[in-house]
């Protein structure tokens, strides 16, 4: 039997930070704030990935199955204060 490890959520802290798997698995509405929740199988683990309205604009071109890799970019800009996290998100072929 192939096991894999349960982690806890995938939280960028510099640019560059990544995270690639299957996506196995899309939630909505979850926790406090009603956000999405996005599930990827990794090389080695099971691991999520909370949504944002960058990150969940961008996942909305992919389905369960797909294989993606999702890059922070850093903090940007905006109409906000502190300004906001982006994404790059890439579809894996196998």
């Amino acid at each position: 039997m192939n096991w894999k490890k349960l982690t806890g959520p995938f939280i960028p802290e510099k640019k560059g930070d990544e995270i690639s798997g299957k996506l196995i698995k899309v939630e909505e509405e979850v926790g406090t704030n009603l956000s999405m929740f996005y599930t990827l199988e990794t090389e080695d683990s099971i691991s999520g990935v909370w949504g944002s309205t960058v990150l969940d604009e961008k996942m909305k071109l992919f389905e369960v199955g797909n294989y993606v890799k999702i890059v922070f970019l850093g903090l940007k800009e905006g109409n906000r204060k502190e300004g906001y996290k982006d994404f790059e998100v890439h579809i894996g072929r196998e």
